[in-house]
């Protein structure tokens, strides 16, 4: 998903590229897991989290004082929306032959408007809140200059306040939309400034957050799988929200560890991965979430599981090839 994160000339970190590629894997085994009803999909349900950290831990590094952020915002989002834009008449062709049931002029309408998805393509919910987060960037750009000659401490209490703030003045909107995305967004942006300014003093960071991760998921396992309990009315809301935000720190827990992991070289895998990783991410629903999936196929699951992964990688590979070709011969610079 390198093409939402940042210009891949620029980011050659062979760390972010194994992370994203971890990221990448977690979503496509979490939604096979999901068609397969397994309850494990829900742990794996951590990619999409890992994603927005690490945009915002990218974006943290940009100096909106040296380029305009109406010309960083332009980049992003072509970069986002016209690959997102060119699957549609292929979905549209795709469901007018196998499932027309799935297409209606309203769903077509809400697709462009990036407010709705269509049957089987649900994972297109990412690009509403990575447009958002986008938006929201130059400010966060504003809130960390601010921040420039605090100490380590008074940056991290300071970081904090703001995220809880944030949360705070969005639950009223729980409803509408999921916050803890954001404020995964928000929290990448504020490691990568901690991560620059305090890269020796970064264990401390890490530390805690790994205790606080295990003690937020053990939790969980132990509400919901040892000694479930029945919770109804505010309570259950409040279990909610801890749900959300203990996946939340999962998620982090894991990048700042593969972020942590010494002498990563970067090789032909990951350069792989950072090139197509958002064409795969764009195409393979259709192959393991769509009602023509293909996790059903034959009789024995495994093979199932290797063709829709198989599938998945070569669609992503001519997808891309396919948007090349529209740029060039449209000579539009993506």
């Amino acid at each position: 998903m390198d093409n939402i994160l940042v210009e891949r000339r620029e980011e050659k970190d062979a760390s972010i590229s194994l992370i994203r590629m971890v990221a990448m894997s977690f979503i496509i085994i979490c939604h096979i897991f999901q068609t397969y009803g397994n309850e494990l999909a829900w742990w794996f349900n951590v990619g999409v989290q890992i994603f927005l950290i690490i945009s915002g831990y990218l974006y943290s590094k940009k100096d909106y004082s040296k380029e305009s952020p109406l010309n960083i915002l332009k980049k992003q989002f072509k970069k986002i929306l016209l690959p997102y834009y060119l699957w549609l008449p292929i979905v549209i062709v795709l469901y007018s032959f196998l499932c027309p049931q799935y297409l209606s002029f309203t769903r077509i309408i809400k697709y462009i408007l990036c407010c709705g998805v269509l049957e089987g393509q649900e994972h297109f919910w990412f690009i509403t809140y990575i447009l958002f987060c986008y938006l929201v960037t130059p400010y966060l750009y504003w809130i960390k200059s601010l921040a420039k000659d605090y100490s380590l401490i008074k940056t991290i209490v300071y970081y904090c306040f703001v995220v809880i703030l944030f949360i705070i003045l969005t639950i009223a909107f729980h409803s509408y939309f999921n916050a803890s995305y954001i404020v995964c967004y928000f929290i990448g942006y504020f490691i990568g400034d901690i991560f620059i300014k305090y890269k020796k003093k970064f264990n401390i960071i890490y530390i805690i957050t790994l205790c606080f991760a295990l003690l937020f998921c053990g939790l969980k396992i132990y509400l919901l799988y040892i000694n479930p309990v029945s919770l109804s009315g505010i309570v259950l809301s409040i279990f909610n929200l801890f749900k959300l935000y203990s996946h939340l720190l999962l998620g982090l827990a894991i990048f700042l560890t593969l972020l942590k992991l010494p002498n990563i070289n970067y090789n032909k895998v990951l350069s792989f991965s950072d090139k197509y990783s958002y064409e795969i991410f764009i195409v393979h629903s259709l192959f393991i979430r769509s009602s023509f999936h293909l996790l059903y196929i034959t009789d024995y699951n495994m093979l199932n599981i290797i063709m829709a992964v198989f599938c998945t990688i070569i669609a992503g590979i001519l997808y891309k090839k396919i948007c090349k070709c529209i740029y060039k011969t449209l000579k539009i610079n993506a």
